[in-house]
């Protein structure tokens, strides 16, 4: 199982709740927690207060503004603006403030250590939304072997070519140390 971003936790909990389906794990750019500092704790408790004002009409037009400001005109993902942002709207303000709620409420501290299955790490070494400090934690937490990409947490679409490269060189490596010992056809059908 692979995790990105959000889809760590998701991952990691599958591995939990279901280890006789997950035989091993690849986590990219994210952690084990979200609330481990004041600040995190800040910004995530904050978060409810912003349902209103997701809800009223300035919420795109500012939303477009604050997002801009983030990433800078001279960001290599600033030409992919416009889709990203019309995937936003995609999803309602209530939707994606549970989505944070939830995130904010996972802490796998106490248990990422015991997950038991070949784990590998993928961090994103210059990543401002998930910091490179805390995707080694968790790393070391899972005992996963790791590579790191000079990149922040868009580096995805903005190094598509090192990210998949190193990608499929993590699956390759816990399919190897896995239950199974074989590599997904998906992969290999993408490595072609």
């Amino acid at each position: 199982v692979a995790g990105y971003s959000m889809g760590g936790p998701v991952a990691m909990l599958l591995a939990q709740r279901h280890p006789e389906r997950v035989s091993g794990l690849v986590v990219m750019a994210t952690s084990m927690e979200w609330t481990a500092t004041r600040r995190d704790r800040v910004v995530w408790r904050g978060l409810p207060m912003f349902g209103a004002f997701m809800r009223s009409r300035l919420h795109d037009r500012l939303l477009r503004r604050a997002v801009r400001r983030l990433i800078g005109a001279d960001h290599e993902i600033f030409p992919m603006l416009p889709w990203a942002e019309a995937e936003m709207r995609r999803n309602g303000p209530s939707d994606m403030l549970e989505a944070g709620r939830a995130l904010s409420e996972f802490d796998a501290r106490s248990w990422a250590a015991t997950l038991g299955v070949p784990a590998a790490a993928l961090i994103t070494t210059a990543d401002r939304l998930v910091r490179a400090r805390k995707q080694r934690q968790l790393a070391r937490a899972l005992g996963a072997e790791t590579r790191e990409l000079a990149g922040d947490h868009f580096c995805s679409l903005v190094q598509p070519g090192e990210f998949s490269s190193l990608l499929v060189d993590l699956v390759r490596s816990v399919a190897a140390r896995s239950r199974s010992g074989s590599v997904p056809a998906a992969v290999e059908t993408a490595v072609r």
